[in-house]
């Protein structure tokens, strides 16, 4: 079980194609992990971007960031394989 007290977080990336990427490598070589989606574009706790302009000019790709955490125990071992994968 992974929680806050016993994970690190392995990536951070606004892009579903390299968060989904990393993510089946993972679960591949059977390391545990999170994912948080934090949604940047407003919410609460944060300035609302999409309330103060209706939306225009924010560019939804750019919507959500992606966490991925592991394990400490497994982050060597995760870091190595997304070293892989980055070429």
């Amino acid at each position: 079980m992974i929680t806050i007290f016993n994970r690190k977080r392995l990536f951070s990336s606004f892009s579903v194609k390299a968060q989904a990427s990393l993510r089946e490598a993972l679960a591949a070589h059977k390391i545990p992990y999170i994912v948080n989606a934090v949604n940047i574009a407003g919410g609460f706790g944060r300035a609302d971007i999409r309330a103060a302009t209706g939306g225009v000019g924010l560019n939804l790709d750019y919507a959500y960031e992606y966490e991925i955490y592991v394990r400490k125990k497994d982050y060597q071992r995760a870091e190595d394989l997304l070293r892989a994968q980055i070429g």
